[in-house]
């Protein structure tokens, strides 16, 4: 048997267990009632959306803290549970669930081409098998009926791109994320490193400018996508207050130290505790839990410059193990961190073991 025709029987098991995936994720969001506050929530926008559309969706007294990338996917289920035969729960639940749930499905086969570029068949279908079959991914998605693994998707197909080289398609991949979660920020530094280490490093004048350039212009693709989303329900005029305004408020929402997180700050005594309250040893207030997370975050994003640094001078840099390792380290390390936010490090964290055909790393 050819390689191209093992290829070929690979990728049709790939793409029957993403449609077996795709099933058992609606067939959980059916069984099961969603975490009931955010599930009101993308059931109500959906609807809002099919009846106002996104022009006057924004009102000042209405509440939304997503940002636009999502909403405009909700349109289509919001006009879906305006018809008569999705009128039953579970029927809304299931449409709610359709866009995580392609996205779910979709990382097998995304995470089986990587593997193939880099690895064996055998070791990306390992790893695509176990993307597919992720309990925290299908319990997200499923059972709880969140959306995390739409922008997990995005900045997976980021991160992919730029492994082999493609940085505009990378950019754009990140803005359609950011577009769609404020929590692909968690990720940025580690885009950050992967843009600006050919500035700093490379052999020449010429070629650090080029570089420059490419970041540049990367930064461009990346804000434009965000843009482009957000110009239906603000118009140019009022596009860039609004946005910078929706980004700086759902990033100052939840301000504690750990939101159900399972972190060193919940380790540490900080769960549902507010942010700036004090870190106390034998009755001595030390800093508070926003300082010493901002602190432990700014060491670890200079330990992953360094890692990265040194990775390529040895010839051996990888954006989508740095992404992973960066974000496994926030999520672990940082205040503010809800629990689903690990979601994205299990995304990138696939990829990375898919790249480089790595047991270790699927552990």
């Amino acid at each position: 048997m050819t390689t191209l025709t093992q290829n070929r029987a690979g990728w049709r098991r790939i793409w029957l267990l993403a449609g077996c995936t795709l099933v058992l994720q609606l067939v959980l969001a059916a069984v099961t009632e969603s975490y009931p506050y955010d599930a009101s929530c993308f059931r109500a926008w959906a609807l809002r959306m099919a009846a106002v559309g996104p022009g006057e969706f924004y009102a000042p007294d209405y509440f939304c803290d997503y940002p636009p990338g999502y909403l405009l996917l909700l349109w289509l289920p919001g006009k879906l549970l305006g018809l008569p035969v999705f009128s039953g729960e579970k029927a809304v639940r299931v449409v709610l669930a359709l866009w995580p749930a392609l996205a779910g499905a979709a990382m097998g086969p995304v995470v089986y081409g990587i593997g193939l570029r880099h690895t064996t068949p055998q070791a990306a279908q390992r790893v695509a098998a176990a993307a597919l079959f992720c309990p925290a991914l299908l319990y997200d998605t499923g059972i709880w009926g969140q959306i995390d693994a739409v922008f997990a998707l995005a900045a997976l197909l980021c991160f992919a791109a730029l492994e082999e080289g493609r940085w505009l398609a990378g950019a754009l991949w990140y803005g359609a994320a950011l577009a769609i979660k404020p929590q692909a920020l968690l990720a940025g530094p580690a885009l950050a490193i992967c843009y600006l280490w050919p500035l700093l490093a490379g052999p020449d004048t010429g070629a650090r400018l080029r570089a420059l350039r490419r970041a540049a212009l990367a930064a461009a693709a990346a804000v434009g996508v965000v843009a482009l989303c957000g110009l239906p329900f603000w118009g140019p005029a009022r596009l860039a207050p609004a946005l910078l305004e929706k980004y700086f408020d759902t990033a100052g929402s939840y301000p504690y130290a750990s939101i159900n997180a399972c972190n060193l700050m919940a380790f540490l005594g900080g769960g549902w505790v507010a942010q700036d309250s004090p870190i106390c040893w034998f009755g001595i207030p030390l800093c508070t839990w926003r300082q010493l997370g901002t602190a432990l975050l700014l060491l670890w994003t200079a330990f992953a410059a360094l890692w990265a640094w040194r990775a390529q001078k040895a010839g051996r840099f990888s954006p989508l193990l740095t992404a992973a390792v960066y974000t496994v380290g926030v999520f672990t390390l940082s205040h503010r961190m809800h629990e689903r936010y690990l979601i994205l490090a299990v995304a990138l964290l696939l990829g990375a073991a898919a790249r480089f055909g790595s047991k270790k790393l699927l552990g």
